[in-house]
């Protein structure tokens, strides 16, 4: 994406090569392939230009931020937990598995739990236009994502239902 030459993307010989470069023969032989829908290149693209330790910095600082905002939108959703206190828990859920998993290996996980929770809350607050959108843009992890709009269906939420298909249809063109 960031050399324009956006054909190349599922190109696995050339993923190969690139990373074999960029690691300096470091793992001779492990590849990993990129998977994922072509727009998720373009939320990965702003990284690209940067050195491996700053973009390694700046995206933790953007999963912990995404894990702490996920956190306090759920919050008042579970009510039964406020009786151990708000820090306590926080300090259990961060130094949970899962969590430092995320943290520390780079995975977009905290993204995907951000905008389910984002898109709940929505819910929950009858703005089933806006949270369609929000859980629409998850399709970057589609098999997390998928039965989304079956859900809006089987609870006739038609708003949600029809922004999620237009976005996801506007993904799937660009």
């Amino acid at each position: 994406i960031v050399s324009g030459d956006p054909k190349r993307l599922y190109d696995f010989a050339y993923q190969y090569q690139t990373q074999q470069q960029l690691l300096g023969g470091f793992k001779p032989g492990s590849f990993d392939l990129f998977l994922s829908p072509p727009f998720v290149a373009y939320l990965y693209a702003p990284f690209a230009p940067l050195t491996y330790l700053l973009s390694a910095i700046i995206w933790t600082i953007l999963t912990i931020a995404l894990l702490f905002a996920s956190f306090r939108m759920l919050w008042p959703l579970v009510p039964r937990v406020h009786q151990f206190g708000y820090w306590f828990i926080l300090a259990v859920v961060l130094s949970s598995w899962p969590v430092m998993e995320v943290i520390f290996s780079g995975q977009d996980s905290a993204l995907s739990l951000f905008l389910l929770v984002a898109g709940l809350r929505l819910l929950l607050n009858r703005h089933n236009g806006m949270a369609g959108l929000v859980l629409g843009l998850g399709l970057f992890k589609p098999q997390l994502f998928f039965l989304i709009p079956v859900l809006f269906l089987c609870q006739k939420r038609w708003r949600a239902l029809t922004t999620f298909c237009a976005l996801a249809l506007g993904l799937a063109a660009f």
